[in-house]
């Protein structure tokens, strides 16, 4: 997908395999490089504020589809069982209604709790039908009208599609 748009990855290579090797830093996960306030917004409840730092973050922006979709991974600073973790974020930018947007966001215990988030996400159920076609084609499809019903369902399944490749390009195709 040309929209795809990958806008930060740590690295996570060699490099960080020997600092990790090296031993822990002298200072507190809160005090280390990159870490730092994030407010995660959360649609419909109250944003969450963490100390954290950014591991990857991924969108899609291609002009062709009426929502825009970002996810980013953080890795937590220092928690009340001074236990590493993981906060997970997805936002959906409704480009025809405008803002606000549909954003998501969870403090997860591991990397695979963070993958489920992702992956078990419906990119559908929480968006309004006027999201995929307009004020005028959500009426019309819920008047019955045949033309703006199948606008719809393709926004709809094209949405999905750029769905699945986000999640792909982050994390790899599902197995």
């Amino acid at each position: 997908m040309s929209g795809l748009a990958i806008a930060r990855v740590l690295d996570r290579g060699p490099a960080a395999a020997q600092r990790a090797q090296a031993g822990p830093p002298a200072h507190q996960p809160g005090e280390a490089e990159g870490f730092g306030t994030v407010v995660l917004p959360r649609h419909g409840m109250r944003p969450l504020r963490i100390t954290a730092r950014l591991l990857a973050e991924i969108a899609t922006r291609a002009d062709e589809l009426p929502i825009w979709s970002e996810i980013a991974v953080y890795e937590v600073g220092a928690t009340e069982a001074d236990k590493p973790c993981f906060a997970a974020t997805i936002v959906h930018r409704l480009r025809l209604l405008g803002p606000p947007d549909l954003a998501f966001a969870e403090l997860l215990p591991d990397a695979e709790a963070a993958l489920r988030f992702f992956r078990c996400h419906d990119p559908v159920a929480a968006v309004p039908t006027a999201a995929f076609i307009g004020e005028a084609g959500a009426r019309d499809a819920e008047g019955g009208v045949g033309r703006s019903g199948a606008e719809l369902a393709q926004a709809i399944i094209r949405h999905r599609a750029a769905w699945r490749q986000l999640l792909a390009a982050m994390f790899g195709r599902e197995r």
